[in-house]
């Protein structure tokens, strides 16, 4: 898939893409093109996540990103939205991003 279809889906697929979200505190490093911010995610589902970081993100809609964390590993996104320090983001391989996401619930959230 090319990243100008990642960057701007078709309206018909927002409503396919969306999924549980679950409250995180999970810290993170966002990196773009070598510029990195610290942050956490705020929520997280099996199709993307929110973050919070410490300064205003300095990419725009459509960017791609890593997202480097202990108990994730990383993980490459799309930006979606962004507002100040919070940032939205789309994981760029669903299916790897996906198990990540899993395997991360099944580690840390024993029941």
């Amino acid at each position: 898939m090319a990243l100008a279809q990642l960057a701007n889906p078709p309206a018909s697929s927002a409503e396919a893409r969306r999924a549980a979200r679950t409250r995180t505190r999970i810290p993170i490093v966002v990196d773009l093109k070598g510029r990195t911010d610290r942050g956490t995610i705020r929520d997280l589902s099996t199709s993307g996540m929110c973050l919070d970081l410490e300064h205003t993100f300095f990419g725009q809609r459509g960017c791609v990103v890593s997202i480097i964390s202990t108990e994730l590993g990383n993980v490459d996104a799309v930006v979606r939205w962004v507002r100040g320090t919070r940032v939205g983001v789309s994981f760029v391989s669903s299916s790897a991003a996906a198990a990540q996401v899993r395997a991360y619930h099944r580690f840390y959230h024993r029941k």
